[in-house]
């Protein structure tokens, strides 16, 4: 029976200097989105909405694609110690920023001239549907904080269960 399949087109393994090198990466940005640069509080909104587009895009590209390794390597092997300890720094990584995360969804929704934001970066324009949803969900949205409180709490909540749903289908066996 075949258990193994390649993943090498993400990563030959953990110690993989590409590996390594997107784990360096993904701190240094969520550092950068934790600890924005002092001036982009003097910039108005057409230099800061780039900004962080640009940011998060990085950020959420690298992000999944870690995850994605990690969660393959896990579906096959829940018991491989050193897949949960990377599935774990990853996570701790996201949260330690959900607040931040939080503030610049508050952000995108109540940002108004987007006509101009958009003649300085044209770019912007791909993300009218993105912007979009964050006006939208920003009428839902709790404090910062509480956003953070109930994001840590999917980790143990909503989280915790798909982690024992993988757990139990990982471990049934069958021929293919």
């Amino acid at each position: 029976m075949n258990t193994e399949w390649s993943l090498d087109c993400l990563y030959t393994g953990y110690n993989d200097p590409a590996f390594e090198e997107d784990m360096k990466h993904l701190k240094e940005l969520a550092d950068e989105i934790k600890n924005p640069p002092a001036k982009l509080s003097e910039q108005g909104a057409g230099e800061v909405v780039p900004y962080l587009l640009t940011l998060l895009e990085t950020y959420y590209e690298t992000l999944s694609r870690l995850d994605i390794y990690v969660s393959l390597r896990s579906s096959v092997n829940t018991a491989e110690k050193e897949t949960k300890a990377w599935e774990e720094r990853i996570m701790q990584i996201h949260s330690a920023i959900s607040r931040e995360l939080a503030g610049i969804d508050r952000y995108f929704a109540e940002v108004k001239d987007m006509e101009f934001i958009q003649l300085r970066a044209p770019f912007v324009k791909d993300y009218e549907f993105y912007f979009a949803e964050k006006r939208k969900k920003a009428a839902h949205m709790l404090s910062e904080e509480s956003e953070e409180i109930l994001f840590r709490m999917n980790l143990s909540g909503g989280a915790a269960w798909g982690k024992l749903q993988k757990y139990l289908t990982s471990t049934v066996t069958a021929d293919y």
